[in-house]
């Protein structure tokens, strides 16, 4: 039903918009900072591994998981991608279309959004996500 699809979508937009708002304030505690930003790698990677098979869905999920990334710190990114390229390397064909995809959207958000993104700023990440795309152009599967 489109109203569930909708609010649905609304919803995750509102759960990406406080994530990135806890992960960019600034803390008296490093600790504290830290704490968000281990929760938010956790949370992108589990999102990640869950991700439907189903082309829409996995889709939806990219470009959820694509408009955080972009919000969150650098350094979040960077472990991201490394995360995204093991991911890439599984015996699942699921695992490696995901990746892919999300690798791609990643970097097109990267490219339609400041010079100043997450993508641009951490280090490696942007080579890392160009290289698993290349690396899949020769999968069979």
């Amino acid at each position: 039903d489109g109203a569930s699809c909708k609010a649905a979508i609304a919803t995750q937009e509102g759960i990406v918009d406080f994530v990135a708002g806890l992960c960019n304030q600034s803390s008296d505690s490093n600790e504290a900072q830290s704490t968000l930003l281990h929760a938010a790698q956790v949370l992108l990677q589990r999102a990640s591994v869950a991700a439907p098979d189903r082309a829409e869905a996995r889709t939806q999920v990219c470009n959820t998981l694509s408009r955080l990334l972009m919000a969150l710190p650098p350094s979040v990114t960077a472990r991201y991608a490394c995360f995204i390229w093991k991911y890439a390397h599984t015996a699942k064909v699921g695992a490696r279309s995901f990746a892919v995809e999300m690798a791609s959207t990643t970097l097109q958000a990267a490219s339609c959004s400041a010079a100043d993104s997450s993508v641009s700023r951490a280090e490696g990440a942007a080579q890392i996500l160009w290289r698993l795309l290349v690396e899949r152009l020769s999968d069979k599967a």
